[in-house]
């Protein structure tokens, strides 16, 4: 429940509170010389219809002040039925005054993408996963992207723009602060936390599009606090930060990667939102006239946003096959290698590295074996990339390293 809280000219009042009695509405009044206050009692659910009656008759627009708050207690009580299921969902204007405060450039937001910054580019480097988690619940990103869905439905071309500049600004930061650590981090190399995002698959598309339905349903319930979840499975800093690692490593396909994961995950989050607050009924103002450019607008920028989307698929899709292939080929090397090193040989083998090439269509693996001389036999290599041939049906390469260790027979 919430009260919406009128203030008029008290030559205003008699007109409104007549329309309000017609509607049905439960109000009082409190009237004085030059202003009356209209308290308005309401269900969450229909707070929206409440404020489109009070702004058509002008208020708040030309005249009168509106305010909500929320009625958490009366006496007596107020019972309503409700339906067995029911989604509750925040006024309109609430979810915009929400989104809006959080899509703008301000001290707080500078120093919080900074910090969110450091604490990704030090999390990549150190393959600190926890790290890598705090600088995502930090990061304000989550606020501009949502702030540009915002922008898209109510035809508000000044929040649009303030939230992409919000964004360009925060990644850019990113990046600069991931090239900028990375030179001085001390023997910096690709970790697994780095690798690990600059090879974006279709998991991390569905991801990105469960957090854009996620950060939704969040902004338009009033669950803010949810929010740090939501930025925190859509990990919007690291793969920013990585674009900076990766160029400063020279290692120019993980900043391929890292790019094409960040755009992902902003264009899905985007799209997500964007349909969730039309289909919520936000709209930009009661002009049916603003309402349909809103709605040709919308059309425009979700079909942009879903052609890029479609076209960040491809590589996706192509980058998950060769996942899969991987995968596949990962237990034929595996068979191999342990079929031909444990006894007659009596070697034991250690770490087994497959990487499946797409580009050449090659198979590359690299094996470390144990064995009591420290020498492996010259033509076991030969004779592993022949056998995982015939069992992958493609070229492979086979590289051994040995290490002389005392290996113990099974009892």
């Amino acid at each position: 429940m919430k009260t919406v809280q009128v203030v008029v000219p008290t030559e205003e009042s008699e007109r409104i509170t007549k329309i309000l009695s017609d509607s049905g509405r439960d109000f009082s009044t409190v009237s004085g010389k030059e202003n009356t206050l209209i308290l308005i009692t309401s269900e969450d659910d229909d707070v929206d219809a409440v404020l489109y009656e009070l702004k058509r008759l002008g208020v708040g627009r030309e005249f009168g002040k509106i305010q909500l708050t929320p009625l958490t207690a009366s006496l007596p009580s107020i019972i309503t039925k409700k339906p067995l299921i029911s989604f509750k969902r925040s006024s309109s204007d609430e979810i915009i005054q929400m989104v809006e405060k959080s899509a703008k450039i301000n001290i707080n937001y500078i120093v919080l993408t900074i910090l969110a910054g450091v604490l990704a580019s030090l999390g990549l480097l150190g393959n600190n996963a926890a790290v890598i988690i705090g600088s995502m619940v930090v990061s304000p990103l989550m606020g501009p992207i949502t702030g540009t869905a915002m922008g898209t439905v109510l035809s508000k071309r000044e929040m649009f723009m303030n939230s992409i500049k919000a964004e360009a600004v925060g990644i850019i930061l990113a990046i600069a602060l991931g090239l900028f650590l990375t030179y001085l981090f001390p023997g910096a190399a690709p970790t697994s936390e780095i690798l690990a995002r600059s090879r974006p698959n279709i998991a991390d598309m569905a991801l990105a599009i469960a957090s854009g339905f996620a950060a939704g349903v969040a902004l338009s319930g009033g669950l803010e606090s949810t929010l740090v979840g939501v930025a925190v499975a859509a990990s919007l800093l690291p793969p920013a930060a990585n674009i900076g690692v990766g160029i400063a490593l020279a290692q120019y396909g993980i900043a391929a990667g890292s790019l094409e994961l960040l755009l992902i995950n902003i264009f899905s989050i985007n799209l997500c939102c964007t349909a969730l607050f039309w289909i919520q009924g936000i709209r930009p103002a009661v002009s049916v006239r603003k309402e349909r450019v809103a709605a040709r607008v919308l059309r425009r920028r979700l079909v942009i946003v879903l052609i890029a989307l479609l076209v960040l698929a491809i590589p996706i899709g192509i980058t998950t096959q060769s996942l899969y292939k991987q995968a596949k080929y990962t237990n034929v090397v595996n068979t191999a290698v342990y079929s031909l090193a444990l006894p007659p040989n009596n070697a034991l083998p250690g770490n087994i590295w497959t990487l499946y090439d797409p580009t050449t269509n090659t198979l590359w693996v690299t094996a470390l074996i144990f064995t009591p001389s420290g020498v492996v036999p010259p033509d076991l290599a030969q004779t592993l990339s022949l056998i995982i041939s015939l069992g992958t049906g493609i070229p492979t390469v086979t590289v051994l390293a040995s290490v002389q260790a005392t290996v113990l027979s099974p009892i």
